[in-house]
This record gives C-alpha cells, sequence and structure tokens, in this order.
C-alpha cells in the first residue's frame, strides 16, 4: 500500500448506509476503506492500525449511544471522526461535536457532494488539540464555529450567540469558577462555550427555526444563577442574539457581533 494512501474506518452495521458511503467516496483519490460493524472490533483495529479518519454510527450492535463517541475519542483524539446519524439523532451528533469530533452527516438527507466535502475537509484539518474541553479558548471557539456555521447551513437551522459579562466583586478566581460551572450547566453538551477574558464568556448554540431558543436559554440560566446566589452573591449578565449563519461569512463575524453585545451588557 502506497504510503500517501488514506485509510478510513468505517463504523457501521446497516447495509444500506455502508453502499451510501461507498458510493459518497467513489472518485475520491487514494483511499482505503476498512468496515467494521462492532465498536470493540473498531477499537481493536485503532490500536493495531494506522487510520486517517474514523465514519462512526453511535448505534452499533454491541454499544450505542454518546458513550461510542467517548470510547474511540479517547483512544485516537488524534484521528478526527465524523459522526453518522439519523435525522432523529442530530442532536446527539452535535453533542459529539462539541466533545471533539469534527463533523456529522444526516444519512439519507446529506447529499453526495456534501459528504465528500465534509470527508475530504475532516482527512484535511486533522486533529486539533484539546478537542475535548469544555470551555474553548477563543483559538478553539472560532475554529469550532465555523464548523458550526456549515452544519447550521446544511440543516437550515439557525445560530444562537450569547455573551455573558460578569462583574467580579470579591474572590475573583471563586466567583470565575462559579460562572463557568453555571454556563455548563446553562448550555447544553453539543452548544461552544469559550472564554475570552477573565470576565466575559461567548457561547454558540444550533436552534431549529421553530424553537423559542432564546426565551428557554435565558430563563434557564435566570434559574439557575437565582439557584447559586443562595449561596454566594453573584453579579453575571446574559444577552442573546439569533443569527443566520448564511449571513456570517466567517466565524470572526461572530466576534463582531459579541462585542456589540457586551457593549449591551456594559
Amino acid at each position: 500500500m502506497a504510503e500517501s494512501t488514506r485509510r478510513l474506518l468505517l463504523v457501521e452495521r446497516e447495509p444500506d448506509t455502508i453502499e451510501e458511503i461507498r458510493s459518497f467516496l467513489h472518485g475520491l483519490p487514494d483511499l482505503q476503506l476498512v468496515i467494521t460493524e462492532q465498536a470493540s472490533e473498531a477499537c481493536e483495529r485503532l490500536l493495531e492500525e494506522r487510520y486517517d479518519l474514523v465514519l462512526l454510527d453511535l448505534f452499533l450492535a454491541d454499544e450505542s449511544g454518546f458513550d461510542t463517541f467517548l470510547r474511540l475519542f479517547a483512544q485516537v483524539p488524534d484521528v478526527p471522526i465524523v459522526i453518522l446519524a439519523a435525522a432523529a439523532d442530530e442532536e446527539l451528533a452535535m453533542q459529539a461535536v462539541g466533545a471533539g469530533a469534527d463533523s456529522y452527516l444526516v444519512k439519507r438527507r446529506d447529499q453526495p457532494d456534501t459528504a465528500r466535502k465534509v470527508i475530504e475537509q475532516a482527512l484535511a484539518r486533522g486533529r486539533a488539540p484539546g478537542g475535548g474541553d469544555r470551555i474553548l479558548s477563543p483559538e478553539r471557539f472560532l475554529e469550532k464555529a465555523d464548523r458550526y456555521i456549515e452544519l447550521a447551513i446544511r440543516g437550515a437551522k439557525r445560530v444562537l450567540l450569547s455573551a455573558v459579562a460578569l462583574d467580579v466583586r470579591s474572590d475573583a478566581v471563586r466567583e470565575r469558577d462559579l460562572a463557568r460551572d453555571i454556563l455548563v450547566r446553562t448550555f447544553r453538551a453539543s452548544d461552544l462555550i469559550a472564554r475570552f477574558a477573565d470576565d466575559r464568556f461567548v457561547a454558540l448554540a444550533i436552534m431549529n427555526r421553530e424553537d423559542n431558543g432564546s426565551d428557554v436559554l435565558s430563563a434557564r440560566f435566570a434559574e439557575i444563577v437565582d439557584e447559586e446566589a443562595r449561596s454566594q452573591p453573584l453579579a453575571i449578565r446574559m444577552v442573546s442574539e439569533s443569527v443566520e449563519p448564511d449571513e456570517v461569512v466567517a466565524a470572526d463575524d461572530l466576534v463582531v457581533i459579541a462585542e456589540r453585545l457586551f457593549r449591551s451588557l456594559a
């Protein structure tokens, strides 16, 4: 096998999806596809053999759910993973992306050109360090936000950008840790959260168009803040704005919007 050949591990049990992936990959040069139906065999192969990309269904014969992704990701954090999801499991796929997966494809919805683009981009990007961190650096946030924008456009969804400002009053370290915990509890596991400064956080969520996401998020945030304030007073405020993903040229545009939101909190 040539050194330049890229090896893809497909972890999938549905014959129709396997054939669909074969068709997606047709015409891409220097690719070798290896197929297994079980997470346990995938883990063994990843230990013994080199792969450049994993295409992973979360519901397999021997294991299912989000833990399937976590198991493989923990074993090969340097190998990009693209999730294969049914339309009903898209939220779970987004959660995996938030935890470190490179991207996801929706079975029987995403077109071949889209699938090939996602796979080629994952191969080109490889694995950036720190994929599983819950509170991201600004650089990591912007890198992942670019992918979230792509996913929102593909799924005809919108994104919700939130700016959170903390007014430190006494114990800065303790208050910042508390603010972090509040944000982790407020936002879903699939959402992106980043600290842009000691006292400023930004979060990004993908929402269905029919969801009243901003009101739901604000109510959850207020409830959690009130609960935490019983043990320690905390001055923390949040404002959110719905953004059409096709109006965002690049993730840097989100920083401009976030700065405007922070000014509204001042």
